[in-house]
């Protein structure tokens, strides 16, 4: 089959390093196109990658996509809160979206994009890159398989400091501090390991820089309790560097560190190494992607509506916070 066209929506510091060497590495996909607010970022990354002036666009100029039938689907790679807008500027062009992770900074958006998406026929992912990765993909075989009895506990953190003045510091751009942008990779593995939904959270935020945090959290902790009688224990921070999964059961435990990076992650249990070769996490969630268009089969790993899930219960995180409740998150068939 024909290699599908991607433009990249956004050429910041994430699809530099990562998206676009990444793209070089795929089977199914390659680099078609760039969007970007900065003519000469265009202008370098165009020529860096052979990607002709035709085929770099500028936001205000992004509907032009539709002109082109070498752009088969669009990365967005922009600040969270600019999600919902440029998924639905992408399907009105007629073009399919795969959208970073978080999927968007509301349940509302996130149904929004949903609905843009499948009135163009649209396939519309979300960049969940962990679930390609072979030693995450492993701890979810041991929980699933009980391996070590069922598990009963998940402890997941994750963290980094932030650099002054970036766009997660903003809440219009971010829609919410560390819960919000990292998070989500706890509250994805702690669904995963448990293969069911959650039915109670509680938690709190923390700020000690109220300078340089004045608009989103610096820090939040949270548990999620599961039907199964699984509790997870959960953090992310701006300031803390954490970068940990570990999953408890009756006769053992196995564990990630790293857990979340882009590589060099490792596991072990309680009987020794776990030892998997690793991958581009980027490539494969691309080519992941690209079939699941070619061939017209559904999505088997980041579906729209596991970003919305996910929102859900972000959602009803913060709530928990902010009223210092708990909180009931409807639960829903594991999909």
């Amino acid at each position: 089959m024909p290699k599908l066209g991607v433009a990249i929506v956004g050429i910041g510091s994430l699809s530099l390093g990562q998206i676009i060497p990444a793209l070089q590495a795929t089977q199914h996909c390659r680099l078609a196109a760039l969007v970007s607010g900065s003519t000469g970022k265009l202008r370098d990354v165009g020529a860096r990658y052979g990607v002709p002036v035709s085929c770099q666009y500028s936001y205000d100029g992004f509907e032009k996509i539709a002109d082109n039938p070498a752009i088969d689907f669009v990365y967005i790679v922009l600040p969270n809160a600019l999600h919902a807008e440029f998924t639905v500027r992408a399907a009105r062009a007629g073009k399919h979206v795969f959208c970073e992770k978080p999927m968007a900074v509301s349940i509302e958006q996130c149904r929004t994009m949903i609905a843009a998406c499948e009135a163009e026929k649209k396939y519309l992912g979300v960049a969940y890159r962990l679930q390609f990765e072979p030693h995450y993909r492993e701890m979810i075989r041991l929980a699933r398989e009980a391996v070590f009895g069922p598990v009963r506990i998940v402890k997941a953190g994750i963290g980094f400091p932030a650099r002054a003045n970036e766009w997660r510091l903003q809440r219009d751009l971010a829609g919410g501090g560390a819960l919000m942008e990292m998070g989500i990779y706890a509250v994805q593995a702690a669904r995963h390991l448990a293969h069911e939904e959650p039915v109670e959270v509680v938690g709190h935020l923390t700020t000690d820089d109220t300078t340089r945090f004045s608009e989103v959290e610096e820090s939040a902790f949270w548990s999620m309790i599961f039907p199964s009688g699984l509790v997870a224990h959960c953090a992310s921070s701006y300031t803390t560097s954490m970068d940990r999964l570990w999953a408890g059961a009756a006769h053992g435990f196995f564990q990630m560190e790293p857990a979340y990076s882009f590589d060099g992650l490792r596991a072990m249990s309680s009987d020794g190494p776990i030892r998997r070769r690793g991958l581009n996490q980027f490539a494969a969630q691309l080519d992941e992607f690209s079939l699941s268009i070619q061939e017209g089969r559904v999505l088997t790993h980041g579906s729209a509506a596991e970003g919305l899930r996910d929102l859900e219960i972000i959602t009803g995180i913060y709530t928990a916070m902010s009223e210092r409740r708990y909180v009931n998150v409807a639960p829903r068939t594991f999909a």
